[in-house]
């Protein structure tokens, strides 16, 4: 025998209270959202191995986003993770076999087809960003220390996006274009305040 559920409210069974009413707008369907086209994958995301990196997560998301816009990506997404040196030491020595920190890792995680794509949705890939270093960096260039971070963030979106400084000419031409970009997201350069992620 099957017991019937009971509201404290109603004398209605469970089953009678789940059917729609004719004034319903649902008529007890379950309305789903609509995928939307041309989506971005995946969210931007930041993360920190930090507890109090001195930086909002919002704002680096913000760069990162208005970053891809202006490089013709809307539609594109990464990952950023700030963390210190031993880390990014461990991660260079693992994928470039290089025993040392460096301010900025990237890992494409993209094929070249799918970059060549702008109207296509894709994740980028991971961006690692030492804060040590960039601290570091930031005194020594007596820069602001968001700053310092907000050029590693184009830095490594241009490398996520095939951008590299092999040769000096590359050098030159991926310097005038985080230039660029740093100068266009001057406002969310300058946003970037101190707070908790």
């Amino acid at each position: 025998m099957r017991a019937r559920l009971r509201s404290k409210t109603s004398r209605r069974s469970a089953k009678a209270s789940s059917r729609s009413s004719r004034r319903s707008s649902t008529r007890g369907s379950t309305t789903r959202a609509r995928p939307q086209r041309n989506a971005p994958v995946a969210p931007i995301s930041v993360a920190s191995t930090e507890r109090n990196p001195g930086l909002r997560s919002i704002i680096l998301k913000s760069l990162v986003r208005g970053a891809l816009e202006r490089l013709g990506r809307p539609l594109a997404t990464a990952s950023i993770v700030l963390t210190d040196d031993a880390m990014i030491r461990r991660l260079n020595l693992d994928y470039r076999e290089s025993d040392q920190a460096t301010d900025v890792l990237s890992f494409p995680l993209a094929n070249p087809e799918s970059i060549a794509d702008p109207s296509r949705p894709i994740f980028l890939g991971e961006i690692y960003i030492s804060l040590e270093t960039a601290r570091a960096q930031a005194r020594a260039a007596r820069r602001a220390y968001p700053r310092e971070v907000a050029h590693l963030v184009v830095h490594g979106l241009l490398h996520l996006l095939g951008h590299d400084h092999r040769t000096p000419a590359e050098r030159r031409r991926m310097a005038a274009l985080e230039a660029r970009l740093l100068r266009a997201l001057g406002g969310t350069v300058a946003a970037m305040a101190s707070e908790r992620l």
